[in-house]
Protein backbone atom coordinates (compact mmCIF):
# COMPACT_ATOMS: atom_id res chain seq x y z
CA UNK A 1 0.00 0.00 0.00
CA UNK A 2 1.39 3.84 -1.00
CA UNK A 3 2.39 5.17 2.57
CA UNK A 4 -0.74 7.68 3.70
CA UNK A 5 0.75 10.92 5.51
CA UNK A 6 -1.41 12.37 8.07
CA UNK A 7 -1.44 15.88 10.10
CA UNK A 8 -3.81 15.65 13.18
CA UNK A 9 -5.10 18.16 15.34
CA UNK A 10 -7.99 19.05 17.67
CA UNK A 11 -9.07 21.92 20.35
CA UNK A 12 -7.83 24.93 19.07
CA UNK A 13 -10.32 26.69 20.02
CA UNK A 14 -9.43 29.94 18.16
CA UNK A 15 -10.43 33.39 19.70
CA UNK A 16 -11.37 31.52 23.05
CA UNK A 17 -12.05 34.18 25.51
CA UNK A 18 -9.06 32.90 27.45
CA UNK A 19 -10.62 33.42 30.90
CA UNK A 20 -7.66 32.14 32.96
CA UNK A 21 -5.49 35.31 31.88
CA UNK A 22 -5.19 39.05 33.00
CA UNK A 23 -7.46 41.18 30.80
CA UNK A 24 -4.49 42.72 29.38
CA UNK A 25 -2.85 39.60 27.73
CA UNK A 26 -5.65 38.10 26.31
CA UNK A 27 -5.68 39.77 22.65
CA UNK A 28 -2.26 38.96 22.87
CA UNK A 29 -2.96 35.30 23.46
CA UNK A 30 -5.59 35.09 21.19
CA UNK A 31 -3.29 36.15 18.18
CA UNK A 32 -0.59 33.51 19.37
CA UNK A 33 -3.83 30.65 19.09
CA UNK A 34 -4.09 31.75 15.51
CA UNK A 35 -0.47 31.67 14.91
CA UNK A 36 -0.62 27.98 16.02
CA UNK A 37 -3.70 27.27 13.51
CA UNK A 38 -0.60 28.54 10.81
CA UNK A 39 2.22 26.94 12.06
CA UNK A 40 0.13 23.82 11.79
CA UNK A 41 -0.94 24.44 7.94
CA UNK A 42 2.39 25.40 7.05
CA UNK A 43 3.88 22.22 8.79
CA UNK A 44 1.09 20.22 6.82
CA UNK A 45 2.39 21.46 3.38
CA UNK A 46 6.01 21.53 4.76
CA UNK A 47 6.19 17.57 5.67
CA UNK A 48 3.83 16.95 2.22
CA UNK A 49 1.20 15.12 4.05
CA UNK A 50 -1.80 14.15 1.90
CA UNK A 51 -4.63 14.80 4.79
CA UNK A 52 -5.89 17.28 7.69
CA UNK A 53 -7.54 16.00 10.13
CA UNK A 54 -9.38 18.26 12.67
CA UNK A 55 -11.15 16.64 15.94
CA UNK A 56 -13.29 19.18 16.99
CA UNK A 57 -13.42 22.20 18.46
CA UNK A 58 -11.61 24.06 16.11
CA UNK A 59 -13.74 27.34 16.33
CA UNK A 60 -14.71 29.03 20.26
CA UNK A 61 -18.64 29.54 20.44
CA UNK A 62 -19.92 33.20 20.88
CA UNK A 63 -16.61 34.96 20.34
CA UNK A 64 -15.13 33.83 17.01
CA UNK A 65 -14.66 37.39 14.73
CA UNK A 66 -14.67 37.34 11.11
CA UNK A 67 -11.50 38.65 10.75
CA UNK A 68 -10.23 34.60 12.70
CA UNK A 69 -12.60 33.64 10.38
CA UNK A 70 -11.00 34.84 7.23
CA UNK A 71 -7.74 33.98 8.39
CA UNK A 72 -8.53 29.81 8.83
CA UNK A 73 -10.41 30.13 5.28
CA UNK A 74 -7.46 31.39 3.65
CA UNK A 75 -5.35 28.65 5.59
CA UNK A 76 -7.34 26.28 4.21
CA UNK A 77 -7.38 27.26 0.67
CA UNK A 78 -3.57 27.34 1.09
CA UNK A 79 -3.65 23.58 2.16
CA UNK A 80 -5.62 23.08 -1.03
CA UNK A 81 -3.21 24.75 -3.31
CA UNK A 82 -0.59 22.08 -1.97
CA UNK A 83 -3.10 19.29 -2.35
CA UNK A 84 -3.94 18.45 1.01
CA UNK A 85 -7.39 17.16 1.78
CA UNK A 86 -8.88 18.58 5.16
CA UNK A 87 -11.37 16.65 7.03
CA UNK A 88 -13.46 18.63 10.21
CA UNK A 89 -15.58 17.25 13.04
CA UNK A 90 -17.34 20.11 15.34
CA UNK A 91 -16.60 19.78 19.13
CA UNK A 92 -19.58 18.93 21.63
CA UNK A 93 -22.90 20.18 21.37
CA UNK A 94 -22.43 23.36 23.41
CA UNK A 95 -20.67 24.48 20.11
CA UNK A 96 -24.14 24.80 18.23
CA UNK A 97 -23.67 28.78 18.52
CA UNK A 98 -20.31 28.88 16.16
CA UNK A 99 -21.82 25.96 13.60
CA UNK A 100 -22.60 28.76 11.05
CA UNK A 101 -18.98 30.15 11.34
CA UNK A 102 -17.88 26.59 11.08
CA UNK A 103 -19.37 25.89 8.19
CA UNK A 104 -18.29 28.88 5.85
CA UNK A 105 -14.92 28.76 6.76
CA UNK A 106 -15.19 24.70 5.76
CA UNK A 107 -16.92 25.92 2.42
CA UNK A 108 -13.23 25.21 0.52
CA UNK A 109 -13.36 22.31 -2.00
CA UNK A 110 -10.69 20.69 -0.35
CA UNK A 111 -12.18 20.95 2.85
CA UNK A 112 -15.15 18.40 4.40
CA UNK A 113 -16.77 19.24 7.47
CA UNK A 114 -19.02 15.78 9.05
CA UNK A 115 -22.46 17.74 9.34
CA UNK A 116 -24.62 14.62 10.55
CA UNK A 117 -25.09 12.49 13.46
CA UNK A 118 -24.94 9.38 12.10
CA UNK A 119 -21.18 7.73 10.42
CA UNK A 120 -20.58 9.19 7.40
CA UNK A 121 -17.69 8.18 4.45
CA UNK A 122 -15.81 10.26 2.45
CA UNK A 123 -12.72 9.26 -0.21
CA UNK A 124 -10.49 12.39 -0.77
CA UNK A 125 -8.06 9.65 -2.19
CA UNK A 126 -7.87 6.02 -3.72
CA UNK A 127 -8.06 3.38 -1.65
CA UNK A 128 -8.38 5.30 1.65
CA UNK A 129 -11.60 6.57 3.49
CA UNK A 130 -12.18 8.87 6.37
CA UNK A 131 -14.89 8.17 8.82
CA UNK A 132 -16.44 10.93 11.06
CA UNK A 133 -19.64 12.26 12.65
CA UNK A 134 -20.58 15.83 14.33
CA UNK A 135 -20.76 15.23 18.20
CA UNK A 136 -24.63 16.48 19.16
CA UNK A 137 -27.12 16.04 22.73
CA UNK A 138 -28.96 13.54 20.80
CA UNK A 139 -25.75 10.85 20.36
CA UNK A 140 -23.04 12.16 23.32
CA UNK A 141 -24.36 10.54 25.91
CA UNK A 142 -24.37 7.12 24.01
CA UNK A 143 -21.54 4.59 22.48
CA UNK A 144 -21.51 5.73 18.71
CA UNK A 145 -18.56 3.78 17.50
CA UNK A 146 -20.86 0.03 17.40
CA UNK A 147 -22.65 1.73 15.11
CA UNK A 148 -19.76 2.42 12.35
CA UNK A 149 -20.00 -0.10 9.65
CA UNK A 150 -17.30 -0.36 7.46
CA UNK A 151 -17.75 -1.15 3.64
CA UNK A 152 -14.87 -1.83 1.08
CA UNK A 153 -11.49 -2.35 1.56
CA UNK A 154 -8.16 0.03 2.04
CA UNK A 155 -7.45 2.30 4.79
CA UNK A 156 -9.81 3.35 7.22
CA UNK A 157 -9.56 6.44 8.91
CA UNK A 158 -11.93 7.89 11.90
CA UNK A 159 -13.03 10.78 12.93
CA UNK A 160 -14.37 12.13 16.25
CA UNK A 161 -14.53 14.54 19.69
CA UNK A 162 -15.48 12.37 22.12
CA UNK A 163 -13.78 10.43 25.28
CA UNK A 164 -12.19 7.65 26.16
CA UNK A 165 -13.00 5.50 28.35
CA UNK A 166 -10.72 5.70 31.32
CA UNK A 167 -8.66 8.54 30.02
CA UNK A 168 -7.17 10.37 33.24
CA UNK A 169 -7.77 13.56 34.31
CA UNK A 170 -11.07 13.71 31.78
CA UNK A 171 -13.94 14.40 34.18
CA UNK A 172 -16.58 14.95 31.28
CA UNK A 173 -17.76 12.14 28.89
CA UNK A 174 -19.23 12.67 25.34
CA UNK A 175 -19.75 9.83 23.41
CA UNK A 176 -18.00 7.54 24.73
CA UNK A 177 -15.30 5.07 22.91
CA UNK A 178 -14.69 1.27 24.71
CA UNK A 179 -11.31 -0.05 24.12
CA UNK A 180 -13.43 -3.42 22.68
CA UNK A 181 -15.65 -1.05 20.46
CA UNK A 182 -12.43 0.20 19.03
CA UNK A 183 -10.55 -3.40 18.18
CA UNK A 184 -13.50 -4.56 16.51
CA UNK A 185 -14.24 -1.06 14.32
CA UNK A 186 -12.46 -1.90 11.41
CA UNK A 187 -10.07 1.58 11.64
CA UNK A 188 -5.91 1.70 10.87
CA UNK A 189 -6.87 5.27 12.49
CA UNK A 190 -9.14 6.98 15.02
CA UNK A 191 -8.10 10.12 15.35
CA UNK A 192 -10.18 11.87 18.53
CA UNK A 193 -10.32 15.34 20.45
CA UNK A 194 -11.51 16.90 23.36
CA UNK A 195 -9.03 16.13 25.89
CA UNK A 196 -5.84 18.36 25.77
CA UNK A 197 -2.89 16.28 25.96
CA UNK A 198 -1.83 14.00 24.30
CA UNK A 199 -2.96 10.72 25.00
CA UNK A 200 -2.14 6.68 22.97
CA UNK A 201 -5.77 4.85 23.32
CA UNK A 202 -4.99 2.47 20.65
CA UNK A 203 -6.65 -1.13 21.24
CA UNK A 204 -6.14 -4.28 19.09
CA UNK A 205 -5.42 -3.33 14.97
CA UNK A 206 -6.74 -0.19 15.40
CA UNK A 207 -4.57 2.76 16.64
CA UNK A 208 -6.32 5.74 18.29
CA UNK A 209 -4.46 9.03 19.95
CA UNK A 210 -6.04 12.53 21.07
CA UNK A 211 -3.71 14.80 19.85
CA UNK A 212 -4.03 16.91 22.48
CA UNK A 213 -4.88 20.82 21.86
CA UNK A 214 -1.91 22.30 20.36
CA UNK A 215 -2.19 25.26 22.44
CA UNK A 216 -2.32 26.58 26.09
CA UNK A 217 -5.83 27.42 26.77
CA UNK A 218 -5.57 28.03 30.92
CA UNK A 219 -2.80 28.43 32.81
CA UNK A 220 -3.40 24.72 34.45
CA UNK A 221 -1.75 23.23 31.68
CA UNK A 222 2.06 22.64 30.91
CA UNK A 223 4.87 21.65 29.21
CA UNK A 224 4.75 21.57 25.23
CA UNK A 225 1.77 20.94 22.90
CA UNK A 226 1.31 19.19 20.27
CA UNK A 227 0.25 17.70 16.93
CA UNK A 228 0.47 14.71 15.77
CA UNK A 229 2.01 13.30 12.27
CA UNK A 230 0.65 9.84 11.64
CA UNK A 231 1.60 7.62 8.89
CA UNK A 232 -0.11 4.36 7.26
CA UNK A 233 1.35 2.03 5.26
CA UNK A 234 0.83 -1.90 4.99
CA UNK A 235 2.74 -2.68 7.79
CA UNK A 236 0.94 -0.76 9.81
CA UNK A 237 0.63 2.87 11.85
CA UNK A 238 3.34 5.02 12.56
CA UNK A 239 2.80 8.29 14.82
CA UNK A 240 5.15 10.78 15.77
CA UNK A 241 4.37 14.00 17.78
CA UNK A 242 4.63 17.04 16.37
CA UNK A 243 5.68 19.95 18.65
CA UNK A 244 4.23 23.33 18.40
CA UNK A 245 5.92 26.72 19.27
CA UNK A 246 4.18 28.77 21.39
CA UNK A 247 4.59 30.72 24.68
CA UNK A 248 6.34 29.14 27.84
CA UNK A 249 4.68 28.02 30.37
CA UNK A 250 4.87 26.72 33.57
CA UNK A 251 3.11 25.52 36.78
CA UNK A 252 4.93 25.30 40.15
CA UNK A 253 4.65 23.83 43.61
CA UNK A 254 5.61 26.48 46.05
CA UNK A 255 5.80 25.62 49.82
CA UNK A 256 6.01 28.05 52.61
CA UNK A 257 5.96 28.20 56.37
CA UNK A 258 4.49 30.80 58.54
CA UNK A 259 8.17 32.50 59.56
CA UNK A 260 9.54 33.08 56.31
CA UNK A 261 6.28 32.52 53.90
CA UNK A 262 6.94 36.43 52.62
CA UNK A 263 10.54 35.83 51.82
CA UNK A 264 10.31 32.88 50.31
CA UNK A 265 7.60 33.15 48.54
CA UNK A 266 9.35 36.17 46.72
CA UNK A 267 12.54 35.05 46.71
CA UNK A 268 11.39 31.88 44.64
CA UNK A 269 8.94 33.41 41.90
CA UNK A 270 12.09 36.50 41.04
CA UNK A 271 14.62 33.32 40.34
CA UNK A 272 11.66 32.27 37.78
CA UNK A 273 11.02 35.78 36.79
CA UNK A 274 10.62 36.20 32.72
CA UNK A 275 8.17 38.63 30.83
CA UNK A 276 7.65 35.95 28.22
CA UNK A 277 6.71 33.36 30.78
CA UNK A 278 3.09 32.00 31.81
CA UNK A 279 3.56 30.75 35.42
CA UNK A 280 0.71 29.26 37.92
CA UNK A 281 2.25 28.57 41.65
CA UNK A 282 0.09 26.39 43.77
CA UNK A 283 1.55 27.84 47.21
CA UNK A 284 1.48 25.54 50.06
CA UNK A 285 2.07 25.52 53.56
CA UNK A 286 1.47 27.87 56.22
CA UNK A 287 1.61 31.69 56.18
CA UNK A 288 0.86 34.17 59.48
CA UNK A 289 -2.60 35.89 60.32
CA UNK A 290 -0.26 38.61 58.75
CA UNK A 291 -0.25 37.02 55.18
CA UNK A 292 -3.16 36.32 55.09
CA UNK A 293 -3.39 38.32 51.39
CA UNK A 294 0.25 36.81 50.44
CA UNK A 295 -0.88 35.57 47.14
CA UNK A 296 -2.56 38.49 45.68
CA UNK A 297 -0.27 40.97 46.70
CA UNK A 298 2.55 38.42 45.61
CA UNK A 299 0.86 39.06 42.03
CA UNK A 300 0.33 42.45 42.55
CA UNK A 301 4.18 43.08 43.13
CA UNK A 302 5.57 41.45 40.91
CA UNK A 303 3.24 40.52 37.92
CA UNK A 304 5.38 42.82 35.86
CA UNK A 305 8.43 40.11 35.66
CA UNK A 306 6.08 37.77 34.05
CA UNK A 307 3.87 37.81 31.06
CA UNK A 308 1.27 36.39 33.32
CA UNK A 309 1.42 35.45 37.25
CA UNK A 310 -1.42 33.42 39.03
CA UNK A 311 -0.87 32.85 42.86
CA UNK A 312 -3.29 29.80 43.65
CA UNK A 313 -3.86 29.77 47.37
CA UNK A 314 -3.47 26.33 49.00
CA UNK A 315 -2.42 27.69 52.52
CA UNK A 316 -3.96 27.56 56.31
CA UNK A 317 -3.36 30.26 58.33
CA UNK A 318 -1.41 29.43 61.51
CA UNK A 319 -3.02 30.40 65.14
CA UNK A 320 -1.04 33.22 66.34
CA UNK A 321 0.28 32.62 70.13
CA UNK A 322 -1.77 35.25 71.60
CA UNK A 323 -0.55 36.89 74.33
CA UNK A 324 -4.17 38.03 75.59
CA UNK A 325 -6.30 35.45 76.95
CA UNK A 326 -9.17 37.52 76.72
CA UNK A 327 -11.58 38.00 73.66
CA UNK A 328 -11.53 41.42 74.18
CA UNK A 329 -8.46 42.33 72.26
CA UNK A 330 -6.59 45.21 71.46
CA UNK A 331 -5.85 44.18 67.75
CA UNK A 332 -9.09 43.31 65.59
CA UNK A 333 -6.98 40.48 64.08
CA UNK A 334 -7.16 38.50 67.52
CA UNK A 335 -10.41 39.19 68.10
CA UNK A 336 -11.31 37.93 64.76
CA UNK A 337 -9.56 35.05 64.69
CA UNK A 338 -10.46 34.10 68.27
CA UNK A 339 -14.17 35.01 67.24
CA UNK A 340 -14.15 32.37 63.95
CA UNK A 341 -12.40 29.77 66.00
CA UNK A 342 -15.55 29.79 68.54
CA UNK A 343 -18.05 30.33 65.66
CA UNK A 344 -16.04 27.38 64.38
CA UNK A 345 -16.86 25.02 67.92
CA UNK A 346 -20.59 25.30 66.86
CA UNK A 347 -22.87 22.38 66.74
CA UNK A 348 -22.78 21.55 62.47
CA UNK A 349 -19.90 23.58 62.28
CA UNK A 350 -18.08 20.60 61.30
CA UNK A 351 -20.48 20.07 58.42
CA UNK A 352 -19.05 23.28 56.92
CA UNK A 353 -16.31 23.20 53.94
CA UNK A 354 -12.95 23.67 55.20
CA UNK A 355 -11.54 25.70 52.18
CA UNK A 356 -14.85 28.41 52.62
CA UNK A 357 -14.01 28.80 56.15
CA UNK A 358 -10.29 28.91 55.20
CA UNK A 359 -11.08 31.74 52.60
CA UNK A 360 -13.18 33.51 54.65
CA UNK A 361 -10.46 33.72 57.50
CA UNK A 362 -7.97 35.20 54.94
CA UNK A 363 -10.48 37.78 53.82
CA UNK A 364 -11.23 39.03 57.05
CA UNK A 365 -7.67 38.81 58.24
CA UNK A 366 -6.00 40.69 54.74
CA UNK A 367 -9.25 43.64 55.13
CA UNK A 368 -8.32 43.90 58.95
CA UNK A 369 -4.35 44.31 57.80
CA UNK A 370 -3.51 44.72 61.61
CA UNK A 371 -5.42 47.30 62.48
CA UNK A 372 -6.03 48.12 65.96
CA UNK A 373 -9.68 48.54 67.60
Amino acid sequence: MKLLKILHTSDIHLDHVLTDYRRDVRSVRRVELLSAFDFLVDEAVRQDVHIMLIAGDLLSAHSISDSTASAVREGFRKLGRASIFVAVVPGESDEVHSLAMLRQVCREPNVHLFWGEEWSCVSPLAGVSVWGLRTTSRNSTTSVLPNLVIRGSGTHIGLMHGTFSGTPGLASSISPVAPADLSQSGLDYLALGHYHNMVNNSAGRATCWYSGSPVHLGVDTRGERHALIVTVRGDGVRVNPLKVPGRPQRVVNIEVSATRAREHLYARLTRLANPELCLKVELEGQVGPEDAGLPRQAERDLQSRFFHLWVADHTAVRHPPWQSPSLRSTHLQEAFFKKASQLGERPGASDESPDVVGRALKLGLDALGGGDL
